[in-house]
């Protein structure tokens, strides 16, 4: 046999038919070992599929675990920090506030003013004295601020929620911006509904309501409020004002503070 010689693949029918196909020797080869090989490589793809969707199944159970114990440390986490807060908020109701108790100057001059020799009710009669004369003065005088009397001024805080993060800031000389971050200090996370209002405080006392689109809340763990309103004044009376922030539910005041504007 020549090197030039072929093979001939001779297929025959019981009719009589023949189909005869020619190659040659290497093509003739190729096709064996095609056909040798072809179980081998089959076997050896399906034990690498399997041993890769064992090793996915492996990845994610793994990242399921790891998903699971950050979500409860997370949640730990988070009691935590409202534990400390409630644990703050109780401690600041356990101080006497400083507004109840009387000057220093005033029990000063009240000593010094009794008599030798006059019982010890003569200072608590003084007291009452002076303060009977100063409540008869100022029902005298006209309020400089009715609108805004001193006690819808005073700081309020429940416990309930907690306020951080205050900002406020003036906004291309015609707009006034104030955020605040809002924490519910329920440690089981039960939410929260209720609004949070905005105001501008001028430095006369009067009292400007901002507009603020996202007033109304429900949170069961974190928000942030953003107010953006025109600013309902002249640039130039905005010097020494404050904006003052409530948060309300149910018609009660939960949380209410004032914080001063940047400067610009």
């Amino acid at each position: 046999m020549t090197a030039s010689s072929k093979f001939s693949l001779i297929l025959m029918h019981d009719d009589g038919e023949m189909h005869r196909l020619r190659m040659n020797k290497g093509t003739l080869r190729v096709l064996i070992l095609l056909l040798v090989l072809s179980p081998l490589l089959g076997m050896l793809g399906l034990w690498v599929g399997w041993d890769a969707w064992h090793t996915i199944a492996d990845w994610h159970t793994e990242r399921l675990s790891y998903q699971t114990q950050l979500d409860a440390l997370r949640v730990r986490l988070e009691r935590l920090s409202a534990l400390e807060a409630l644990l703050g908020a109780e401690g600041d109701r356990a101080l006497v506030p400083a507004s109840t108790l009387p000057p220093p100057d005033a029990v000063a001059r009240t000593s010094s003013e009794t008599v030798p020799g006059e019982p010890k009710t003569a200072a608590p009669a003084a007291l009452e004295s002076e303060a009977s004369t100063a409540a008869g003065q100022s029902a005298a005088k006209p309020s400089e601020d009715e609108t805004l009397p001193d006690k819808a001024r005073a700081a309020v805080d429940t416990g309930v929620i907690r306020v951080e993060n205050m900002q406020a800031r003036i906004v291309d000389r015609r707009r006034i911006r104030a955020s605040v971050d809002m924490f519910n200090s329920d440690p089981d996370g039960k939410p929260l509904g209720g609004r949070t209002e905005f105001s501008l405080i001028t430095a006369d006392g009067q009292q400007y309501p901002l507009s603020n689109e996202d007033a109304v809340f429900r949170i069961s763990r974190f928000k942030k409020v953003v107010s953006t309103s025109t600013l309902p004044v002249a640039g130039t009376e905005v010097e020494n004002a404050a904006v003052m922030v409530e948060v309300k539910a149910d018609n009660t005041v939960l949380y209410r503070n004032m914080f001063s504007i940047e400067s610009r």
